[in-house]
């Protein structure tokens, strides 16, 4: 998993534990895809890929530390995440 050894800062939203199976870091990878920087936009409240509506829940959601989705569409393949939250 060194490929999310650095976490993203000053998101809208605290990440907690992030972590990827060592399949979607190889097609990261393969897809010369930099994970951090889709961790970033997911941080930083770019939903990707998801609908209008999927997008307007999650602006529901962020502060009231409900699940948040995160999808990106590519050329042969999805990544998606969800941050199931809790309050601290």
């Amino acid at each position: 998993m060194k490929d999310f050894e650095t976490i993203p800062t000053g998101g809208r939203f605290r990440l907690g534990k992030v972590v990827a199976t060592p399949g979607a870091i190889e097609a990261l990878a393969q897809a010369n895809i930099d994970g951090r920087e889709l961790l970033s936009k997911h941080h930083r409240g770019d939903w990707g890929d998801l609908s209008e509506d999927d997008k307007r829940e999650n602006e529901f959601s962020v502060d009231k530390y409900l699940r948040i989705w995160f999808c990106v569409f590519g050329r042969g393949y999805t990544l998606a995440a969800i941050a199931a939250r809790k309050r601290r």
